[in-house]
């Protein structure tokens, strides 16, 4: 007996009976009862199944299922076409074969940025730890190329392991990733790396202390410098900022204002810098000053004449 709800639209239940016919196959009939919950109307369907043994590991399924209005009958053959297959069954008792299937791939320097392996231009990048599922692993060979035979179809999980990368480089793209492995093709994943840039530059304060009209131009220490999401640093005590490890690509760096003393705001108050493969933009300088306080003007009501007459003469107060 089943029972398979959808709440609020659809409840399918029923029985079924399957004949084990020993050695021959076996028939399966069953009645469920679908009821449409929205529209408060119900109706039966009918399931009549038959599975017959063939020859060579074969099978032989016909399959009817009517439901309101229609009415399917299936036929199926099934079984072992190549070594290592699986025949699968779903609840309607209808039964597909999933052949294993190929992932392959290549790690590469990816030096021009357009995402291809390019043969004349590219490197292949060896010895890169490769997993799949995070239980098995295989390693890049000298074209940089991994392989996993007798994959099962369907979700898997495939990354290649950062330390194995040279110090300077990193992943164009996400390392880990989620795939869907297709059935009677080969599914290529590739990962391509770049050679990282860096950012080196100052960070600085006017000190106001001794004369506001001439300000000392010192070192600022601790002051938070941001790359992007991921990527920051802090100023050391000579005021000295050093980002590395930056894949190539467009930064706005900015200065945190959480670690910015009070009263004071950086100029600029952001710097656009791009990054290519394996530069260092150096020169980067944030200087931290006290905006000038805005001047108010403000319009003095205006006076109204009054006279006094005392006598001819009159005085305006």
């Amino acid at each position: 007996m089943h029972d398979q709800l959808q709440p609020r639209s659809l409840n399918r239940y029923g029985a079924e009976w399957l004949l084990d016919l020993t050695a021959r196959g076996r028939m399966r009939v069953g009645m469920d009862r679908l009821v449409d919950l929205q529209r408060k109307r119900g109706y039966y369907v009918p399931v009549l199944g038959l599975t017959l043994k063939l020859p060579g590991g074969h099978r032989l399924q016909l399959t009817y299922s009517g439901e309101r209005g229609t009415h399917m009958l299936s036929f199926v053959i099934g079984g072992r076409v190549v070594d290592r297959q699986e025949v699968r069954q779903d609840v309607d008792g209808r039964i597909s074969v999933a052949a294993p299937a190929r992932l392959e791939g290549r790690v590469y320097d990816d030096s021009d940025l357009n995402g291809v392996f390019d043969s004349g231009k590219d490197a292949p990048v060896s010895d890169v730890t490769v997993w799949l599922d995070e239980n098995t692993s295989v390693q890049t060979d000298a074209n940089g190329m991994y392989r996993f035979d007798q994959v099962k179809p369907g979700a898997h999980s495939v990354r290649a392991d950062l330390a194995d990368v040279p110090a300077d480089m990193v992943f164009a793209d996400n390392a880990a990733r989620k795939i869907a492995i297709l059935p009677y093709r080969d599914n290529t994943q590739n990962f391509a790396v770049v050679h990282t840039g860096g950012v080196t530059g100052k960070v600085t304060y006017l000190d106001y202390s001794q004369n506001a009209d001439k300000p000392v131009e010192r070192p600022m220490q601790d002051a938070r410098v941001i790359a992007d999401d991921e990527r920051d640093t802090y100023s050391d005590v000579q005021g000295n900022i050093m980002l590395g490890s930056l894949p190539p690509g467009v930064y706005h760096l900015r200065v945190d204002p959480e670690t910015i003393p009070k009263g004071y705001a950086a100029s600029p108050e952001q710097m656009e810098i791009r990054i290519r493969p394996g530069e260092t933009v150096r020169g980067v300088h944030f200087q931290l000053v006290m905006p000038p306080k805005p001047v108010i003007i403000k319009d003095l009501p205006k006076q109204q004449s009054r006279s006094v007459t005392s006598g001819v003469r009159t005085e305006l107060n």
